[in-house]
């Protein structure tokens, strides 16, 4: 069963949320407050599905709802933003994209960092300031039923 990208419940998991704070003031446009299981708060909005994004700029409904629709034209969506480094959130697991898109993504001299959402959201806040990190993706991968 496919479950939407926020939407999954593992009952035997509790929900965890965590709040991010900055010790300077912002200078561009969009900073993730906050994550959770269920959601992404970027510049104080909720956000409950798949999303790109950049200091200045923001996708918030990417078209893949699980991990495993991520397809080639996606993945070209972002790297037409011209990021020198690519992280993706994997939601609360870390998932691996297959080899093909992974050399895809490498090919064009772009960095690809895979990681769960929670650290993907940490490292996008810390390297935002820094020319390096031009985009960053948040999904997240099917989620059973129960554990």
């Amino acid at each position: 069963m496919n479950m939407p990208l926020w939407g999954g419940v593992c009952y035997l998991v509790p929900l965890l949320r965590m709040k991010l704070e900055l010790d300077q003031p912002r200078t561009d446009r969009y900073h993730i407050d906050s994550y959770s299981a269920a959601e992404i708060r970027v510049n104080g909005i909720c956000l409950t599905n798949s999303l790109v994004i950049t200091p200045l700029q923001i996708i918030d409904n990417w078209p893949p709802r699980i991990f495993e629709e991520i397809a080639l034209h996606h993945i070209d969506q972002i790297i037409r933003l011209q990021p020198e480094v690519m992280l993706l959130g994997t939601g609360r697991r870390l998932c691996m994209l297959s080899p093909q898109l992974t050399a895809h993504i490498q090919h064009r001299g772009i960095g690809l960092e895979v990681m769960d959402t929670g650290a993907a959201c940490r490292c996008y806040n810390l390297d935002r300031k820094s020319t390096r990190l031009n985009s960053s993706h948040m999904s997240e991968s099917r989620m059973p039923s129960s554990a």
